[in-house]
């Protein structure tokens, strides 16, 4: 998904050029008041999953591997091999830190989103000694429920035409008290059909500009570890990547490492005959020397 047309600024900007920049005029269910600021969040989770890579690659690279002696290579991979699996582990753990601070932070203080999704105003305002206190009561969702109380309440999001009263459901995306929430517990298989992605366009009054040159065709499963129904959770639990691979040179290692002496010792055990040869040659000797 991080390398599709989807997260690019120029899909983004003519599929929502055709919206009405005052959002509040679609219903409050209505997911165009979600999607610009999901798009939005997509590309940036792309982007912070990829710095997070990079980084944990240039930790790992720039970490040093230190031995009393020289590896066989047999044992060296081995080594590099659970040392690599570790780093591979630990990448999405900061990133994973990271979002989830910011989630308590936003809910434990009660931020309201200006898209108007998790708290509304109640009017009129009250008045107490000459001051205007703005009260506000939570959204609800699906099962009662509250903003108020959780920060991942949930609704199928939808189109909602107001003129006809038309409800039209948007497979795999969600909305509830956040945009980024909402988000979180999404899946990308609208990107995968191609009737869900011209329900979009259509619904967006979207038209292509022509600076508009990337082919956009749905995402291909095949090209994917993921499942359809890979929740933006998972995906972002395992940084968008699809795979990890590692080259490790054994031979620049042996380079590095080689010792500039080499010694060896033979160690053998006397056989009988090599035995009494010996011990004759010594008797032998004396007798010579005593004629």
């Amino acid at each position: 998904i991080c390398s599709s047309p989807f997260v690019s600024n120029e899909w983004q900007i003519n599929l929502t050029s055709g919206l009405v920049s005052n959002l509040s005029v679609y219903a409050r269910r209505d997911y165009r008041r979600f999607l610009s600021a999901h798009l939005q969040f997509l590309t940036g989770l792309c982007e912070l999953s990829m710095q997070s890579v990079n980084n944990s690659i240039d930790q790992f690279l720039s970490s040093l591997f230190v031995t009393v002696q020289l590896l066989p290579e047999t044992d060296f991979h081995e080594r590099l091999d659970l040392l690599i699996e570790q780093s591979k582990l630990n990448a999405p753990t900061i990133f994973d830190n990271l979002l989830f601070l910011i989630r308590s932070v936003n809910h434990g203080n009660a931020v309201i989103s200006t898209y108007g999704t998790n708290f509304e105003y109640v009017v009129p305002w009250s008045e107490v000694l000459h001051d205007t206190y703005a009260s506000t009561q939570a959204m609800i969702y699906n099962d009662e429920c509250s903003c108020g109380l959780y920060m991942n309440c949930l609704s199928q999001a939808s189109f909602i035409n107001q003129n006809s009263s038309e409800i039209i459901p948007i497979k795999g995306l969600r909305i509830g008290c956040t945009p980024s929430e909402s988000f979180h517990a999404s899946t990308l298989e609208c990107f995968y059909d191609p009737s869900c992605i011209n329900l979009i366009q259509d619904n967006t009054n979207y038209i292509k500009s022509i600076n508009f040159t990337s082919s956009l065709n749905p995402l291909s499963i095949m090209k994917s570890q993921y499942s359809i129904n890979a929740t933006i959770a998972e995906l972002i639990d395992n940084l968008f990547i699809e795979q990890w691979i590692a080259t490790i040179n054994y031979s620049s290692y042996f380079e590095r490492c080689s010792p500039l002496l080499y010694s060896y010792t033979c160690i053998e055990q006397f056989n009988l005959l090599y035995t009494v040869t010996v011990l004759l040659g010594l008797q032998g000797g004396p007798t010579i020397v005593l004629k």
